[in-house]
């Protein structure tokens, strides 16, 4: 028996090596026209050299699942809602949330939309894929060996399924539902408070007087207002609970979190040319949600970062520009009640009772019996809550539906291989146009001097109110009435200012006519990445490769002041001391940004806890700096409170927590695999890449939010990837991801750049092949 468990052991393990493709080699792909090659450097970056350009995007979906096929896999289960196929029971309950976003359906009209020439970049990218899945060379990697279970054949929908799922804005979408939950507490005169503020004093992506758009130039204000309450509230039982595993998925596909992106023009770079940086801040994950490649073919000269399921470069540059991406943040999910007959079959709207579209579907269940699944949709979207009693018409219940702009069909596919080929302005706006989903923030600069700045999606325009909370479908006063044109979206080229930054923050001023959202990221990082610019009166491309590890938090550098006055009134001069003199600096080796921390979040903590469960950061904030609300009392307390007592009991509990650890040692990042919940499976194949020590904070430009509301704060949420690219010389651009090329946890390349990643140092990912300092060469040759 021993002696049989040790040949099963070794024969796994044998299995398991045997997983990892090498870098060179000769192998076949007979979708191929002619043979292709694929130069690798010591990054397990491949340079894809073809004849064609269907060959070239063959070549990249053979690489896509040689290299990444397990976190394809992973993400085309979540866009279809099969994630119990293979993982049993335990995701029954995300099933069903995930199939209620109806992405399947979404992604089939949007694949009847795309036209010749790029479906067949599509066909051939999906043949590339296929051709791996189904004649690999190798074991499959571990965690289809571990789950005992052969991947089907790839269809072209599913890309647009990848895509769709990567537009989902969890957060945005979240804010609207944990509103409308605190607003059925505490009621709609004192939810108002909760609103979402901007500072008018913060900066703006485009300036006054430096924006272009068609159609009026003046507008409502972009402010919340009393008109953004709708007639009918949101009772808290309606709010749907979004399963974890559910919330796990959509959060590490999601490409609609934080990020930065500037751009310097030629009058203030060293080299005379535009310098373009780029860093998307997205949930961490092993592997990394990128794969890095450049591509040559007769149409394509390009480099950058793509994603495992899709055939094109997202973020990068060709011969001609460079390109970069943030999140608008726009307002693009909305929750609509719906009063349904008490079978659910019939739906009020203000033209009277209507018939609910209602889809049978069956999931299919590792280990049990398939369950039934029935998928509901009225006119506003599909319902994403089950129906709820006690709130509605006798007779009747109530559920929510789903307004979800990515639910129109768009061909993004066209849109993002049109811009990598672009090579001027012009072409690069007409390929930016047809992005419907998700709404993005580009930022561009060209070989000949120019800098821009578009944005892009479709952002609706509501008969009534801001979007802030559910509004009720039978009246239709929340209403989307039409979406933005392209050409009615705020955009500049050439500002006189010589750069843009954006990092999530307010686009525009009052003077735009139109509301993108009332939900914008806070303007710290905006601000520092604009002092760093101005703090140079010419920049190199190592200079802003710093700035984008810089970790100075100029909220701390404000607050602190607060911190010190508590720290001090506790009895603790020595920490008060400590706090008035720090920089506002968040290394990991400083002790200030601990104790400042655990008394920020200690201090939200106690604002919101003994009323509601949402605390809105920007709400906050602007009641620290007014030093007064009615929030800073203590509704469980006898006594009444200000903003000083509460202070001081958040400073109590911080020095008991934090007083005297260094940040490193409570502030750790980590790049979770999907499978790390499985533990002596973890440790075995080493699944995630950290914990390790880590500087910054949710505002600092090197990005590194926490979701803690004590230490330890565990950092789970930075930037995804860096790009960094003179205009002076494309060739020599600097690329960086988090973990690794490779998503098999035993291969060498499954963590090689995480070291990098950390430190800030970048990666030359030349565009020319003969730039390629090569360590491997893989052949692909059409016949077997």
């Amino acid at each position: 028996m021993a002696a049989l468990l040790l040949v099963a052991v070794l024969t796994f393990l044998l299995r398991l090596v045997r997983s990892v493709p090498p870098l060179s080699g000769r192998e076949a792909l007979p979708v191929l026209s002619s043979d292709a090659d694929v130069l690798w450097d010591s990054l397990g970056v491949p340079h894809i050299s073809a004849a064609s350009d269907r060959d070239a995007f063959a070549v990249l979906g053979y690489l896509h699942a040689r290299d990444r096929l397990w976190q394809m896999e992973l993400l085309r289960r979540s866009a279809e809602g099969r994630l119990a196929e293979v993982l049993g029971s335990s995701a029954l309950s995300a099933d069903r949330y995930l199939r209620s976003l109806d992405i399947p359906r979404i992604a089939a009209a949007s694949l009847a939309q795309v036209p010749p020439r790029s479906r067949a970049i599509l066909d051939a990218y999906v043949s590339g894929v296929n051709r791996w899945v189904t004649a690999h060379t190798r074991p499959l990697p571990p965690e289809f060996l571990l789950l005992r279970f052969v991947p089907e054949p790839w269809r072209a929908e599913q890309a647009f399924e990848v895509a769709r799922l990567m537009s989902w804005d969890l957060v945005s979408s979240g804010s609207e539902l944990s509103l409308a939950a605190a607003a059925s507490r505490v009621g709609p005169e004192r939810v108002r408070e909760l609103f979402p503020v901007y500072p008018d004093s913060a900066p703006v992506i485009l300036p006054p007087g430096t924006g272009t758009w068609s159609g009026p130039h003046r507008g409502p204000s972009q402010r919340a207002s009393a008109d953004d309450l709708p007639s009918v509230l949101l009772a808290s039982k309606e709010v749907p609970r979004v399963p974890p595993l559910a919330a796990a998925m959509l959060d590490a596909a999601s490409r609609s979190q934080a990020s930065n992106s500037w751009v310097v023009g030629p009058s203030r770079t060293r080299s005379g040319k535009p310098i373009l940086a780029n860093d998307p801040h997205l949930s961490l994950r092993a592997p990394s949600v990128w794969y890095l490649v450049a591509l040559e073919s007769p149409g394509f000269t390009v480099a950058g970062a793509t994603l495992p399921g899709l055939p094109a470069v997202v973020i990068g540059r060709n011969r001609r520009i460079a390109w970069g991406l943030t999140n608008i943040e726009a307002d693009d999910v909305d929750y609509v009640i719906e009063r349904l007959s008490a079978d659910s079959s019939r739906v009020l709207t203000n033209a009277g009772w209507r018939p609910v579209e209602a889809v049978a579907e069956t999931i299919r269940v590792r280990g049990r019996s398939p369950v039934p699944f029935t998928l509901r949709r009225t006119s506003h979207g599909p319902l994403v809550a089950a129906p709820a009693e006690g709130a509605a018409a006798p007779g009747e219940v109530r559920a929510l539906a789903m307004r979800w702009n990515a639910q129109e069909p768009s061909d993004e596919l066209t849109a993002s291989l049109d811009v990598d080929r672009a090579g001027s302005w012009s072409e690069f706006l007409a390929a930016v146009a047809g992005f419907g989903s998700p709404e993005e923030n580009w930022v561009y600069a060209d070989v000949d001097g120019n800098i821009g700045y578009t944005a892009s999606g479709r952002i609706p325009v509501r008969r009534s109110g801001r979007g802030l909370l559910p509004t009720p479908g039978w009246t239709e006063e929340g209403r989307w009435e039409r979406f933005l044109s392209f050409a009615e979206l705020p955009r500049v080229f050439n500002p006189p200012q010589g750069f843009i930054v954006t990092a999530n923050n307010r686009v525009i001023g009052p003077e735009y006519p139109w509301l993108l959202t009332a939900r914008w990221e806070l303007p710290h990082r905006a601000a520092r990445i604009r002092e760093l610019i101005l703090a140079h009166e010419r920049l190199s491309p190592e200079d802003v490769r710093r700035m984008q590890m810089d970790t100075l938090d100029v909220y701390a550098r404000w607050a602190k002041g607060l911190a010190a006055n508590a720290a001090a009134a506790e009895g603790r001069g020595d920490l008060a001391s400590a706090l008035r003199a720090w920089d506002g600096t968040e290394g990991s080796d400083r002790t200030e940004p601990t104790l400042f921390w655990a008394w920020e979040r200690a201090l939200e903590r106690l604002t919101f806890e003994d009323e509601v469960a949402y605390r809105p950061a920007s709400v906050f904030q602007a009641w620290l700096r007014a030093g007064s609300s009615p929030w800073f009392d203590d509704v469980r307390t006898a006594e009444r409170e200000d903003l000083a007592a509460l202070s001081r009991r958040a400073m109590r509990a911080a020095i008991g927590e934090a007083a005297g650890r260094r940040w490193g040692e409570v502030h750790r990042t980590v790049s979770p695999h999907a499978l790390a919940a499985v533990r002596p499976l973890a440790a075995l194949l080493r699944l995630n890449v950290g914990p390790d020590p880590r500087a910054g904070s949710p505002y600092t430009v090197n990005v590194a939010d926490f979701p803690e509301t004590a230490p330890p704060f565990l950092n789970t949420h930075a930037a995804s990837f860096r790009q960094v690219v003179d205009l002076a010389d494309p060739e020599s651009a600097g690329l960086i991801l988090t973990t690794g090329q490779s998503g098999n946890p035993v291969s060498s390349r499954y963590r090689d750049a995480a070291a990098r990643w950390k430190a800030g140092r970048l990666w030359t990912v030349p565009l020319s092949r003969a730039r390629v300092a090569g360590v491997g060469r893989l052949q692909l040759v059409r016949a077997p």
